[in-house]
């Protein structure tokens, strides 16, 4: 577990149904295991911990603070310990086309590493 991170995020989703999806399972704190679910041979605590930590990077769940719905466009306000990661995970789901995303932690400081926006796949925005 490392420092509590405020993570921003704007996403274009392919429609309105498919940006409630994500919401929804933001505000359950289920939105990693939506990306990618933990396989469900996993029995032993410490197994499954240590799925998470290599394949969402990190052991926990991504908490939720806020979020809303303009048609297919979805913003969120989540805190977690793995940005980057999730950045990744976002870009590989087939129900969004567009990720922006920044990110502050303790220090205040917004983070521009992984700021951008990606549209298809294809970096259009900061670099």
């Amino acid at each position: 577990m490392g420092i509590k991170i405020t993570v921003n995020i704007a996403l274009e989703c392919l429609d309105e149904d498919s940006a409630q999806e994500i919401l929804l399972h933001a505000m359950h704190h289920k939105l990693l295991n939506y990306l990618i679910p933990i396989p469900g041979h996993l029995v032993s605590g410490y197994e499954v911990a240590d799925w998470r930590y290599k394949n969402w990077g990190d052991v926990r769940e991504l908490e939720y603070n806020s979020g809303w719905i303009l048609k297919n466009k979805l913003f969120l306000e989540l805190y977690g310990d793995n940005p980057n990661k999730l950045y990744g995970l976002l870009l590989e789901c087939d129900k969004i086309n567009a990720v922006t995303l920044n990110y502050t932690g303790d220090d205040g400081i917004v983070k521009p590493v992984i700021c951008g926006i990606y549209v298809n796949r294809e970096h259009i925005g900061l670099k």
